[in-house]
């Protein structure tokens, strides 16, 4: 084989490969088989939200991400503390493991918030609906897990 017929092949996969790329990067994404974008909308789904409940659904959750942000805001800056300490000439144990302690409560204080948002989810069904809601929380968990396989 020559080295121009071997250049030219190179050259044509490599230009049939760019296009594919660029095929997958611009082509719309597809959603989800069940239609779902995300723990909203499959909590509405299957709580059978009307548009009123929706409205107050929707405030909770401005609600509760306002509070995890602050909260995660928290815990970034005792970790930049914590692991700024590492540089220090002495050995502070006491100072690191407060530190730690600290993060851990603001931990605990997060998971308290998240439970907080499920009880006020609650608090919003009516009728068949607390069934409902009642049968999503064997779910709430893998709802919520990051790049876990959600149910729908």
């Amino acid at each position: 084989m020559s080295k121009l017929k071997f250049i030219s092949i190179l050259a044509a996969g490599l230009l049939i490969s760019n296009l594919l790329l660029l095929v997958f990067i611009v082509s719309p994404k597809s959603e989800p088989k069940s239609g779902h974008k995300g723990p909203r909308n499959i909590i509405i789904k299957k709580l059978n939200f009307n548009e009123s409940q929706i409205e107050k659904y929707d405030e909770l959750i401005q609600w509760h991400r306002t509070k995890i942000r602050e909260k995660e805001h928290e815990i970034m800056e005792l970790k930049n503390t914590l692991y700024g300490n590492i540089l220090g000439e002495e050995d502070n144990t006491f100072k690191k493991d407060s530190i730690i302690n600290e993060i851990a409560t603001t931990q605990k204080e997060i998971e308290g918030i998240h439970y907080q948002h499920f009880q006020d989810i609650e608090a919003l069904c009516e009728g068949e609906q607390k069934n409902l809601f009642k049968d999503l929380t064997t779910e709430i968990a893998s709802l919520f897990a990051p790049g876990k396989g959600r149910k729908p």
